[in-house]
């Protein structure tokens, strides 16, 4: 009988398949098994997201995907709502690090703890001022926080290309970039 998996399952198949050689079968087929995972939770408006987020609501819901929008209006529509912190996730560390990497729109998204989506700000050769090659700046997680750092194919539920607790990472992101694939980004904060 299939079950879905809890954060916790996710990150503990996430560490193992990080902790085999890269292109064995064993690695492939938990990656492959974790990018089916089913949708990315229901859709929702950002006010639906917001009043979903706040602790203690009826309408609290732990699976969401937010529509695509502003950096800043989902800071200010989180802090408004008082929905800025969860354990170490921070809102405003969030947008800071997203603003040093360029990143202006994102989809909003809940996975029991909060979650977010954006387009690859870099190219495959663009350079970070600070961080050296923007891919693998990325995968620094650095004032974040983030827990957990991702890159999918082609859309937010695409294919996971990478999947990372935040160590330098990005061969596999750069080569799909390289190949002219579009490329998306998840951050999970636990």
């Amino acid at each position: 009988m299939a079950r879905t998996l809890t954060a916790s399952d996710r990150r503990s198949l996430i560490r193992l398949a990080s902790a085999m050689p890269v292109g064995s079968p064993e690695r492939k087929a938990i990656l492959a098994g974790l990018s089916k995972r089913g949708g990315l939770g229901k859709k929702v408006s950002l006010q639906e997201f917001i009043e979903g987020f706040r602790p203690g609501t009826e309408t609290r819901d732990l699976h969401m995907f937010g529509p695509l929008i502003d950096l800043r209006t989902w800071e200010d529509a989180m802090v408004a709502a008082g929905a800025d912190q969860y354990n170490r996730f921070k809102v405003k560390n969030a947008v800071k690090w997203l603003q040093g990497h360029g990143v202006k729109k994102i989809h909003p998204a809940r996975e029991n703890s909060p979650a977010i989506y954006f387009q690859m700000p870099y190219g495959p050769d663009d350079e970070h001022p600070k961080y050296g090659l923007g891919v693998e700046a990325i995968f620094m997680r650095g004032r974040s926080g983030a827990d957990e750092i991702s890159t999918h194919e082609g859309s937010p539920e695409g294919r996971v290309i990478e999947s990372g607790l935040g160590s330098t990472y990005g061969l596999g992101t750069w080569s799909a970039m390289n190949d002219g694939k579009r490329v998306w980004v998840r951050m999970w904060w636990d």
